[in-house]
């Protein structure tokens, strides 16, 4: 994953490298999905992110409202957190802050 955080970054220094709205969202699942198998959490199979009107995946993801918070807190969070730091309830585990859907905003 650290690969996705390196080209994630380099890609906002570098002018004309485009990351879309549903490149950001595909990067931040596969890093908590990542954190998730890692931490032997993903018993009930992968996460996406879900939209209020019952549309699931990032292909409907139009805008990504704090996209720096994504790149440059969520991901690497999600990429250096030890099983044994994360807080679980419910067997789901309490991401970090920076890692919040609500900066994901669905075509209309």
């Amino acid at each position: 994953m650290f690969a996705i955080t390196g080209l994630a970054l380099m890609c906002l220094a570098i002018a004309g490298c485009a990351r879309t709205p549903k490149d950001l969202c595909q990067d931040y699942v596969n890093a908590l999905n990542d954190l998730r198998a890692r931490c032997g959490l993903d018993d009930e199979g992968p996460i996406d992110v879900a939209w209020s009107d019952g549309r699931i995946g990032c292909e409907h993801t139009a805008r990504v409202g704090d996209p720096q918070s994504i790149v440059q807190d969520c991901i690497p969070w999600a990429e250096s957190a030890t099983c044994e730091s994360l807080t679980v309830v419910d067997d789901e585990p309490v991401y970090d802050e920076s890692c919040s859907t609500r900066t994901f905003q669905a075509y209309e």
